[in-house]
């Protein structure tokens, strides 16, 4: 005997199916709701603000590089970030609640100490290398400004652990004008070869890495330039 659906029990199985569907839809979209962070708005969209992972910088125990402080939160990079910016960072967290980026209310005092310290850091060798850049500018266009300035550049990677790269950039840019106003200055015949560059910022970078003379603890989990 062979069974077979009537019209209307044909379309009542059709709607069944359709019904099973758009509640699929609905659920899959809900979860998707769930998995995707609301969008912030007003005053709590200044959070993150970058891409600084602030967790895990307020969960080292070695210290922030130096080197780290080019990361960006707040719209600022970790090096500009003032007492003031901290302050409003926290009230910022308490009121705009959990979320990616947001810093619970116990690790804010940690994360504000840990990128103190290494502001003051970068502060001591840049004001360290502007005494040098002074009194080297000051000196007369001769053998000793040249000899001076490769000092300066040989000894960038040594100063790298302390300053963002952008610092050391700066450094060796100014550092190549220098020496080529001086070798540009030089009569003909009593200049015998250039001046030497400076070193290149990877070369600088691998050299500093091997030799971790700074004793700062890098972010995890970034990556290298």
């Amino acid at each position: 005997m062979r069974f077979g659906l009537g019209p209307r029990q044909t379309a009542g199985a059709i709607g069944f199916v359709a019904l099973v569907v758009v509640l699929a839809d609905i659920g899959g979209a809900l979860a998707q709701a769930t998995r995707t962070p609301a969008t912030r708005t007003g005053e709590c969209a200044q959070l993150p603000g970058g891409r600084a992972p602030v967790l895990k910088i307020a969960t080292l125990t070695s210290g922030l590089s130096p080197r780290d402080l080019d990361l960006v939160y707040f719209g600022k990079p970790l090096a500009e970030l003032t007492d003031e910016d901290f302050t409003q960072i926290a009230d910022l967290s308490k009121r705009c609640g959990a979320g990616e980026g947001i810093l619970p209310e116990d690790k804010q005092q940690a994360f504000q100490a840990i990128v103190r310290d290494a502001q003051q850091l970068r502060r001591a060798s840049l004001d360290k290398i502007q005494r040098q850049m002074t009194d080297i500018q000051h000196l007369p266009v001769a053998r000793d400004k040249l000899t001076r300035l490769n000092g300066l550049s040989e000894n960038l990677p040594l100063l790298e652990p302390t300053m963002t790269r952008g610092d050391i950039k700066y450094a060796a840019d100014w550092i190549a004008r220098q020496m080529q106003a001086v070798y540009d200055s030089t009569p003909k015949g009593e200049a015998t070869r250039p001046p030497a560059p400076p070193p290149r910022l990877q070369a600088a970078t691998s050299a500093v890495d091997a030799r971790a003379g700074a004793g700062r603890q890098p972010v995890p989990g970034r990556e290298e330039d």
